[in-house]
């Protein structure tokens, strides 16, 4: 026997977006399937994120050829570096003492 199907017994209902919406919270098949939906989305976001910095590299060391020609001894002061080096080398004693303790005066009300 072939049973064919009216259209009272077919109901195709009009699912909006407002009534998802309202189903989220009420059905755990709702839930989860926006959970799923979001996490997809998710996913496709970082991993579009992800090629476009990778594209950025690649295209930065492709133009690093560039920048190999450049001479260092340009960029370099002698006199700078010098100063900076004798700067460090003051606040590594400054440490040093200070991991030594206090050196001061001792408190008079001890």
């Amino acid at each position: 026997m072939e049973t064919q199907i009216t259209k009272k017994q077919y109901h195709n209902e009009n699912i909006s977006f407002q009534r998802i919406l309202k189903e989220i919270g009420r059905n755990a098949y709702m839930d989860w399937i926006a959970i799923i939906f979001l996490n997809f989305i998710t996913v496709l976001i970082v991993l579009s994120f992800s090629v476009y910095i990778y594209n950025v590299v690649i295209n930065i060391e492709k133009n690093d050829v560039a920048l190999k020609s450049f001479d260092n001894s340009q960029i370099l002061d002698r006199k700078a570096l010098s100063g900076l080096i004798s700067e460090f080398d003051k606040k590594d004693e400054r440490g040093i003492e200070a991991k030594r303790g206090y050196s001061g005066d001792p408190d008079p009300s001890i």
